[in-house]
């Protein structure tokens, strides 16, 4: 958490050195999508864990540009989201 009381988003640490990688394609942006967790929009990137059509992704927002991940059933995708927080994948 960052030293600014106001911010209540987690903040992404910095990669580990031995961080396995997430594959990252354009985003759907025709789709609806349903968002369900989100870091700290002080400093970017910004990542979303988001769900669409029983998929589940995360989204990567970082100067305009929008990423998402490959689809996964939903324990796959929180088991992402809580390795992307915790600096073991990027």
């Amino acid at each position: 958490m960052s030293s600014d009381d106001s911010c209540m988003s987690p903040h992404v640490p910095a990669a580990a050195l031995d961080c396995a990688s997430l594959h990252w394609s354009a985003s759907r942006a025709d789709e609806r999508v349903r968002v369900y967790a989100w870091t700290c929009h002080h400093s970017g990137p910004i990542y979303e864990l988001c769900a669409s059509g029983g998929q589940w992704f995360i989204r990567r927002m970082s100067e305009g540009t929008v990423m998402e991940t490959t689809r996964w059933l939903r324990r796959k995708a929180e088991a992402m989201w809580s390795a992307l927080l915790t600096g073991q994948v990027r």
